[in-house]
């Protein structure tokens, strides 16, 4: 059964600052977490699935990744510390994900797709293209 996921793609900016206790511990570690951080404060989530399909012999990975750029107050905060270097190189940029494989088999691709982009929009259209091409693979195998 294939499950078509409706999804709200967030611009990839991170705008809100961490609270200053919070800097202060991700200070001591290191540049992914504070990463995470930024996220969870923002409310935003790295990868949404648009598509799952459940079946004993195919496995379907359907999803968008949103690797997000500072700015505003998240910027100006994280400029006046270390983790600046590896946190301001980030840039905005979005990744359409499909892989339908079979399971339990290495490298067994059905179907593989990666588009990566900084446009919305073609994101969007992306997505759509790929449930397509998905749903006629699914109907050759049914």
């Amino acid at each position: 059964m294939i499950l078509e996921n409706l999804i709200n793609i967030p611009r990839p900016y991170i705008s809100k600052e961490l609270e200053s206790n919070t800097l202060k511990h991700v200070q001591q570690g290191s540049a992914f977490v504070a990463y995470e951080m930024f996220l969870l404060t923002n409310g935003v989530k790295r990868r949404y699935d648009f598509m799952e399909y459940d079946n004993q012999y195919l496995d379907l990975s359907a999803y968008v990744t949103v690797d997000y750029a500072l700015t505003g107050k998240a910027k100006s905060q994280i400029i006046k510390t270390d983790l600046a270097e590896f946190l301001l190189k980030k840039k905005p940029r979005y990744t359409v994900f499909c892989e339908l494989s079979v399971k339990g088999q290495y490298n067994n691709y059905i179907y593989k797709f990666r588009f990566k982009t900084t446009r919305i929009n073609s994101v969007y259209r992306v997505i759509e293209e790929t449930k397509q091409e998905i749903k006629q693979i699914l109907e050759s195998y049914e």
